[in-house]
């Protein structure tokens, strides 16, 4: 039996966070996002020539095998007034 705690102030965090999402995420021209896996493998023959496609579908294979551990997600928009 594990007897693992998630101490509270996670979870408010989440919480605030999850609310910050649902405001920007609508209004986001476009997102970055990154992934931090359990491992890592470069993918099989991968080579300069490759098209970003074949470079995509290398590195995905390569990584199949490994689990999700961090998510990250950056929201980019426009500031109309400000100009940037």
């Amino acid at each position: 039996m594990c007897d693992f705690h998630i101490p509270r102030f996670f979870i408010i965090d989440f919480r605030e966070v999850m609310l910050e999402l649902q405001r920007v995420i609508p209004a986001a021209q476009f997102f970055a996002v990154d992934g931090e896996f359990t491992g890592l493998q470069a993918g099989q023959d991968i080579n300069a020539f490759d098209t970003p496609s074949q470079y995509y579908s290398k590195v995905r294979s390569g990584a199949m095998d490994f689990l999700l551990v961090q998510f990250g997600l950056c929201a980019f928009s426009y500031d109309k007034e400000n100009d940037k």
